[in-house]
């Protein structure tokens, strides 16, 4: 072999140390990956790599290469890639018998500047797999950490950001729109997530935008939290612009709101610089829903919320602040030259009502206090009218027929002529004219709910069953009042006792 084909061991050894101390990898792990980089080699050489052992100490500076081979007769011999004739090996060694094994040792200064070559191509890239994966196990556990990072590069990919030999990237959609980001300057930032696909390298993606970076700097602002003692219920933010975040105290000795502002407002103004003057509001958490809404809703201050069902209310502005969140919208409206057609409010384009939705988690209707008296007066004359389904003495068919000939409220029963009822219906007149003195009674009547010495739980009973007024409830079989109440004998007793002195009573004023 050439004198230029050869290379001394120390040679390689300097530079697989060079190599070692330029990167961040464990010796153990350096030293499998350099006995690893050399099998690839041998493989390529000799095509089987199985027959080889390498082994590399670092201190020393030795890289020792064995090729192991199966002694055999010479007759036997079938595969001279492992096998070595006996007459070959009695050449070496004159004590080796047929069945042994012969060990020879490699020299590895001959393999070539090829085999050198790609040595190195292999010792780079074992070494670029395990960077990539203790990346990936060091950062895929610190999820959710809040770190400082220096910007490296700013492209339409995102901002690049640097930890010694780690990158970062942080995307557009975490990116908050009113900061820039300059190469060269430092951040905080939140570890959102490390994502790997196959053998690429490790994404670690960090965010200034997460609700989640908001909680993690009031953790470290305000030892109250990291302590345990405030809980942090709810947060919901526009990045940049605002944030609201919920706050509960498990000591009844502490403030949660206090606690976060910090004495003469330390605390949330570091907070508050760290995300470049952004309005934070912290409100105290409450498990009741009405309350917890009023509060969600500041500076606004509502002065009716309602919950109207599972998970949805109605929340009322007095008039003053409902048309400022109007102007408010529609002068913004008015600026933008991307939207056409006439202005129409919508409460959800209002950022603080938006964000008491998110952080209550309930579906919120925004109305001004007039429209709301307005709903109220029309919803109390609907629970008024009287249905016909309530209607004491009337069954499911004949109701369904009066239903179907669009009768729902009884009181169009006394408006409209017979004949055009029993047209619509296919009700005789018979049935019509007991329905008809049947509805007049309510109407004409004590209600049932105006007798003031009947018990509660009678007059809701009684209610219950469609017996609204006192002329019903008289003019009914016992067994049918029964039967609509679930009222016993001795109740019956008592309830007719009472509402038969008191029409008595009514009769002997008038």
């Amino acid at each position: 072999m050439k004198r230029n084909q050869e290379l001394e061991p120390e040679g390689i050894v300097d530079a697989i140390k060079d190599l070692l101390g330029s990167k961040a990898i464990d010796k153990d792990d350096f030293q499998e990956v350099v006995e690893s980089a050399f099998i690839s080699v041998l493989k390529k050489k000799y095509t089987q790599e199985e027959v080889f052992y390498v082994t590399f100490n670092m201190e020393k500076g030795d890289i020792e290469i064995y090729r192991e081979w199966k002694v055999v007769d010479d007759e036997e011999l079938e595969d001279e890639e492992v096998e070595m004739p006996l007459s070959r090996a009695l050449e070496l060694d004159p004590e080796i018998e047929v069945g042994g094994e012969y060990v020879e040792i490699i020299d590895y200064r001959k393999f070539g500047r090829r085999a050198i070559t790609n040595l190195k191509q292999a010792l780079m890239h074992k070494i670029r797999e395990i960077e990539k994966n203790a990346v990936y196990e060091e950062y895929k556990d610190r999820i959710g950490e809040i770190i400082h990072a220096d910007v490296h590069q700013v492209n339409r990919r995102g901002v690049i950001l640097n930890i010694e030999r780690t990158e970062f990237i942080m995307p557009p959609r975490e990116q908050v729109r009113s900061e820039r980001y300059y190469r060269g300057s430092a951040l905080r930032v939140l570890i959102k997530d490390v994502v790997r696909e196959n053998n690429k390298d490790p994404e670690i993606i960090v965010s200034r935008s997460d609700p989640n970076f908001i909680r993690r700097l009031f953790e470290v602002e305000v030892p109250e939290i990291s302590e345990g003692i405030i809980q942090i219920k709810a947060i919901a933010r526009v990045p940049g612009r605002r944030t609201k975040i919920a706050v509960e105290s498990n000591d009844p000795r502490i403030d949660p709101v206090g606690s976060c502002v910090g004495m003469k407002g330390v605390r949330i103004q570091a907070i508050v610089r760290e995300l470049d003057n952004e309005k934070i509001d912290i409100i105290n958490y409450s498990s009741d829903a009405e309350s917890f809404i009023k509060k969600a809703m500041s500076p606004n201050k509502p002065l009716i919320v309602s919950i109207t069902g599972m998970g949805s209310a109605v929340v009322v502005l007095n008039e003053e602040e409902y048309a400022k969140m109007v102007e408010r919208q529609q002068r913004r409206w008015e600026t933008r030259e991307d939207i056409a057609g006439e202005f129409v409010f919508n409460p959800m384009d209002d950022m603080v009502f938006r964000l008491a939705q998110e952080i209550t988690g309930f579906s919120l209707t925004l109305v001004n206090e007039s429209d709301h008296l307005a709903a109220q007066l029309h919803q109390e004359q609907i629970e008024e009218d009287l249905k016909i389904v309530d209607v004491a003495g009337i069954n499911d068919v004949v109701a369904g027929k009066l239903i179907d000939g669009g009768y729902f409220l009884a009181e169009r029963l006394l408006d409209d002529a017979t004949e055009t009822i029993t047209e619509k219906t296919g009700l005789t007149a018979e049935e019509i004219g007991d329905i008809r003195r049947r509805v007049a009674a309510y109407f004409q009547d004590i209600k049932i709910s105006d007798v003031a010495d009947l018990p509660k739980a009678y007059k809701d009973a009684l209610i219950t069953g469609g017996y609204h007024n006192v002329e019903e409830y008289l003019g009914a079989r016992a067994e049918e009042i029964a039967e609509r109440t679930g009222l016993d004998p001795q109740d019956l007793e008592e309830v007719t006792r009472i509402l038969s002195a008191f029409d008595t009573q009514v009769e002997d004023e008038e």
